[in-house]
């Protein structure tokens, strides 16, 4: 319990000091992210196998083979770990007489249970990130099976635990170097990124792209000037946003998505990703700017676009008032320079 506490620090920090936005906008999610459009029986086959592909990812690093989105390997697996987190802790119950041990073991199966019925409704929406509060289970599972096996095969119970430490050792030791190794090659090219599980979007963009796509933007963003464009996806304003400012505070970095923004600027820059590149910018944008440079910082591409003539010079119409409490359901990013 105490590595758990340590391990959410931050982000039990971050929940008291956004006044638990971030729990909010987890929950909220839930009916956000619900599918209208299938039927119950969809949702809940679907659900079943995003929960048998999560827990064999939590427990080897993977969750299908490249290509293969309904991999029996995985699922099997998956199925296989969920049932015995459910049988195994009701027989050791009933067998248990410490009552410290049976509220642990009652834990378990309630855990795995409520969280499966949670999710049904969004089945079709969920990522590795939402599986964050299911984390320790199955490992708590796997250390079940082995004190199982201890009690039915007390003599082959060391060979089958080194068998299966060894096997889990191995696939998250290899899926950590593919990792890394898809990190360092992403800095200079782009790359298949298929095991970036952590943002919505399977881009694969670190932090050494952007810091050098600021310094594009900053190199080509005179020191006269105030005020600057850039286009770029939901996912990458906060990181870039930050970056910026960090140099160049006093300057207005917009993120624009829509022509009337355009208005009296020369430049616009668009931050994307290298298969995206100018053509899945924006229609409201890309058909008022042309492309006047570029270039590649691994899997990002930096564009700078000239605004046409019209565009530049036609003052928008008239805003129509908005709500100026309303946060459209956005929650600041906090850092630890805000905290400490």
């Amino acid at each position: 319990m105490g590595v758990i506490i340590l391990t959410y620090i931050p982000m039990i920090v971050s929940e008291f000091k956004t006044d638990f936005s971030n729990s909010k906008n987890f929950f909220g999610a839930f009916s956000e992210k619900a599918r209208d459009d299938k039927t119950f029986n969809e949702k809940l086959i679907r659900n079943f196998r995003e929960h048998s592909e999560h827990y064999f990812l939590l427990t080897t690093s993977f969750d299908h083979r490249d290509g293969k989105k309904n991999d029996p390997i995985p699922i099997t697996l998956g199925l296989f770990m969920m049932a015995v987190g459910i049988y195994l802790p009701i027989y050791f119950y009933r067998k248990e007489k410490s009552t410290k041990h049976k509220h642990f073991l009652f834990l378990i199966p309630t855990w795995i249970i409520f969280f499966f019925l949670l999710t049904i409704t969004t089945s079709y929406g969920l990522r590795p990130r939402y599986f964050v509060p299911i984390f320790p289970v199955p490992f708590i599972i796997i250390g079940l099976f082995l004190i199982c096996m201890d009690k039915k095969i007390p003599k082959k119970t060391n060979l089958v635990t080194a068998l299966i430490v060894i096997a889990i050792a191995f696939l998250n030791i290899y899926g950590i170097k593919q990792w890394f190794t898809n990190n360092t090659l992403s800095q200079t090219e782009a790359i298949d990124t298929y095991r970036n599980y952590i943002l919505q979007k399977d881009d694969g963009i670190t932090l050494g792209q952007f810091e050098r796509s600021a310094k594009y933007i900053l190199k080509n963003t005179p020191e006269s000037e105030n005020h600057a464009l850039i286009w770029t996806k939901a996912e990458y304003k906060q990181p870039l946003q930050y970056l910026l400012s960090q140099e160049r505070p006093e300057v207005d970095w917009d993120f624009v998505a829509k022509e009337k923004e355009l208005y009296g600027q020369e430049y616009l820059f668009a931050l994307n990703t290298v298969s995206g590149g100018f053509n899945s910018i924006s229609k409201d944008v890309k058909s008022h700017v042309t492309l006047e440079d570029e270039e590649q910082f691994g899997q990002i591409l930096m564009m700078k676009l000239k605004i046409d003539y019209e565009t530049k010079n036609t003052p928008p119409e008239p805003a129509k008032e908005v709500n100026p409490d309303a946060d459209g359901g956005k929650t600041e990013r906090l850092f630890w320079k805000g905290v400490l």
